[in-house]
């Protein structure tokens, strides 16, 4: 019995402490209805999150050749890892897949643009136009790469330049043009 009129006398001292404003207060607070604003940006946050998650997967496929050239090159050491690095930069592979991420990446914003009735499309068409000049350049160092017999640092260098720069813009620009088909889709049905 004595916990019960310990509980009992607590309650009753709330109760007493409590004005009628603070209740009333306390009631509004926990029946606001959640912000259309904030959920909206949550929902497209998570969309665009999907889109980039597309955008890997594909990355990962285009990449795993490489994965496997690694593998192989490995030669239960360290310097075989460095050796298999200093061979893939000075061959003209890295060229070719960075001609292709480009490829990728104009493929998909100019499936994008397709799909949707963008107001300045012009931008994302000048965009596709350099993806396009870049893929060019690109075959042109795979060709000079291959066929030459000079010293190629520099194509090496430039090679390995446009490699990274191909993964990042089919990373950036290729989620958005998946976002943009991803949007007209759901226009469309």
């Amino acid at each position: 019995m004595g916990c019960k009129s310990k509980l009992k006398k607590n309650l009753e001292s709330m109760m007493s402490n409590a004005s009628p404003q603070k209740l009333q207060k306390s009631a509004s607070k926990k029946s606001i209805a959640p912000d259309p604003i904030a959920n909206q940006k949550e929902i497209q946050a998570e969309k665009r999150q999907q889109a980039r998650n597309i955008i890997l997967t594909e990355l990962i496929f285009v990449l795993i050749p490489f994965i496997f050239l690694g593998i192989v090159a490995v030669e239960d050491s360290f310097a075989g890892i460095i050796k298999a690095g200093i061979d893939l930069a000075y061959g003209p592979e890295l060229a070719l897949v960075a001609s292709l991420l480009y490829g990728q990446t104009c493929v998909k914003l100019i499936s994008g643009l397709a799909k949707t009735n963008i107001p300045k499309w012009y931008i994302g068409t000048r965009r596709t136009a350099g993806f396009l000049a870049f893929t060019i350049i690109c075959a042109f160092l795979y060709s000079r790469i291959s066929y030459s017999k000079i010293d190629s640092t520099p194509y090496a260098i430039l090679q390995v330049v446009f490699f990274i720069h191909s993964i990042i813009s089919f990373i950036v620009f290729g989620s958005v043009g998946q976002r943009l088909m991803d949007i007209s889709d759901k226009t469309t049905s």
